[in-house]
């Protein structure tokens, strides 16, 4: 079986992240950014989100922020799809991403 790496923020990553760090760039890299990934010109830098959030928290903050923090001036990604969601809780969150499934 062959697995493909992909090189996020400067760690290495299953090809699964692909996807997400695609999302990324399109979706959230205008106000963030994540290693290499993004502009980061109104919120934080997301490198280290994994450290700070578990991944079922940061699922919830892309959901509704406010909920989480509600002082929080990021939009909720209502246009995400489920997958999508997914993908990019994968990328910030690593290998403990909780889905819309469950673990």
């Amino acid at each position: 079986m062959v697995v493909a790496i992909v090189v996020a923020a400067g760690v290495a990553r299953p090809a699964a992240a692909v996807d997400g760090a695609r999302l990324f760039e399109r979706r959230c890299g205008f106000c963030h950014t994540f290693g290499r990934l993004g502009h980061r010109q109104i919120g934080p830098d997301l490198s280290d989100l994994s450290v700070r959030m578990p991944p079922e928290v940061i699922r919830q903050y892309i959901e509704q922020p406010r909920a989480v923090d509600p002082k929080s001036r990021m939009p909720a990604a209502r246009s995400l799809q489920s997958a999508e969601l997914d993908a990019v809780v994968r990328l910030l969150g690593g290998d403990g991403v909780v889905t819309a499934a469950g673990r």
